[in-house]
Order: structure tokens, then sequence, then C-alpha cells
């Protein structure tokens, strides 16, 4: 996958799991840190609570994820990688820390409106 066409955004408390609309992303403008577009632009900030992620791929693809953290203070690492799985993309997260979690999930088609 060519990381040009990777955005990641943060936002804390920007989802919440009652909300699916498979197509469209929920909550788009309480994504308010821009951390990837093609390279870093922001580091991750140190949040307690619930920590939001929106994963988009050439603007054709997203997955929102949460990582829940009870503890500010705590570090964490986290790597993605995304491929190609059955005609479609996947995202391979690993987060090491004091809240580790590791998942795979293929990414869902983004519908223009």
């Amino acid at each position: 996958m060519v990381s040009d066409k990777i955005k990641i955004e943060y936002g804390v408390s920007a989802n919440h799991y009652n909300r699916f609309m498979i197509g469209s992303i929920p909550n788009r403008d309480k994504y308010y840190l821009l951390l990837f577009d093609g390279e870093v632009k922001n580091e991750i900030p140190y949040e307690y609570g619930e920590n939001d992620f929106l994963i988009t791929y050439e603007n054709k693809y997203y997955l929102t994820f949460r990582h829940f953290k009870t503890n500010w203070k705590r570090h964490h690492d986290y790597n993605f990688r995304f491929y190609l799985k059955e005609n479609k993309i996947f995202l391979q997260a690993d987060i090491k820390g004091f809240y580790n979690e590791t998942f795979e999930k293929p990414m869902l088609e983004l519908k223009t409106q």
C-alpha cells in the first residue's frame, strides 16, 4: 500500500458504538487532529478515555476504532499495516504500551453522496 494515500485523524470521544451507518463516516467533524497525511503531521496526544481514530485510504475506504485508556500518562506506540486480502484492503494494528491491543479488520467502502 502506498503511504501517500493514507490519512489518519484523531479525536477524543468522536465515535460511539451505536452509530453505524456503513458507507459514511460517523461524527466526521469530531476528528480534530490530523496525525498522518502521506507523512507524519502531528504526534498522537496522551489522552485518557476514548481515543478515537479515523483512517482513510485514497478517500475511498475508511475504518474507525477506539483505543481506551484510563491513564493519560501511559505512552503507546501505534503501528499500522495495510494490505490486500480477498480483494479488500485490510488494516492490521499493533498497539504497544500499558494498554496493548492488536486487531485486523477490513476497511469499509466510503460511499460518495
